[in-house]
């Protein structure tokens, strides 16, 4: 009989040792570090650097929106707004557009 992995975490990528997985963290929190706003909003910098957490090229990005990556650089640095745009970069990253964006979630009656 096969025995099981110690670490089932492995095989999906996480780091095997418990260091490991702290400094993972540590690193989280140092790249967000100063760059979430008041209202819970993300800034630009911190935008720039979840792309490249990830290792999301902006042009290949904007290419596949179909914009320029000049226009992409605009929405993340909110010299333009782009509902379409900042929705997708949201969720291409798994986070609640209305949050990353600063965005009311209210509707005016």
């Amino acid at each position: 009989m096969p025995q099981k992995d110690v670490n089932p975490g492995a095989a999906i990528g996480l780091p095997t040792a418990q260091e490991a997985r702290l400094e993972t963290v540590f690193d989280f929190q140092r790249l967000f570090a100063g760059v979430v706003n008041l209202d819970g909003s993300v800034r630009p910098e911190g935008i720039k650097a979840i792309f490249e957490r990830y290792q999301v090229d902006i042009k290949t990005f904007a290419e596949l929106m179909g914009v320029s990556d000049s226009y992409v650089h605009a929405v993340i640095a909110r010299r333009k707004r782009d509902r379409r745009i900042e929705d997708a970069i949201a969720a291409r990253f798994g986070i609640e557009p209305n949050r990353m964006w600063g965005r009311s979630t209210s509707s005016a009656a």
